[in-house]
């Protein structure tokens, strides 16, 4: 009787593993109006990794955080109708704890960064990758020694893949 109860239970873990449920990445929209998120770091910040976050046409006033997120942030349409504006209140796009590959930005106008360091994009100890992005307009005060457009610190623990 032993051995009938020890396969009953081996029987029902089995059904149980392959039952359990998984969690499947989602889809976080980003627009003006109507969608489930008015802004593109709100979407961020409920992001899991995986997740994509998806941004309607529009200017977005804001500066955006991956905070370590392996998650994808792309346009619908592109760059040019897809504008993050950081405001002038220091870097529109920061990458800085431990970014790896599988995070992505794509198809944005990343402008009107104002930082030391990197104004537009700043990177440091992470290797994101960048596609599809017009990063212009962006002003480092001190000559852009310190990347006005693009930083990239922290070493060799920063390789960012910018690509188009």
């Amino acid at each position: 009787m032993r051995r009938k109860e020890a396969l009953t239970v081996l029987v029902l873990l089995v059904i149980a593993c392959s039952t359990a449920v998984t969690s499947k990445a989602a889809t976080r929209e980003v627009c003006p109006g109507g969608c489930a998120y008015a802004s593109i770091q709100t979407a961020i910040n409920e992001a899991a990794n995986d997740d994509e976050v998806l941004v309607y046409d529009g200017t977005y006033y804001e500066r955006i955080d991956f905070l370590g997120k392996a998650i994808a942030v792309k346009s619908k349409n592109g760059a040019a109708t897809t504008i993050i504006d950081g405001s002038q209140a220091g870097s529109v796009v920061t990458f800085h704890s431990g970014e790896g590959r599988a995070t992505l930005l794509q198809g944005f106008t990343i402008r009107n960064g104002l930082a030391e360091s990197g104004a537009g994009i700043n990177c440091e100890g992470s290797s994101p990758t960048v596609t599809n992005c017009d990063i212009s307009d962006n002003t480092s005060p001190w000559g852009g020694e310190s990347g006005g457009g693009i930083y990239c610190g922290g070493g060799a623990s920063s390789s960012p893949k910018f690509m188009n």
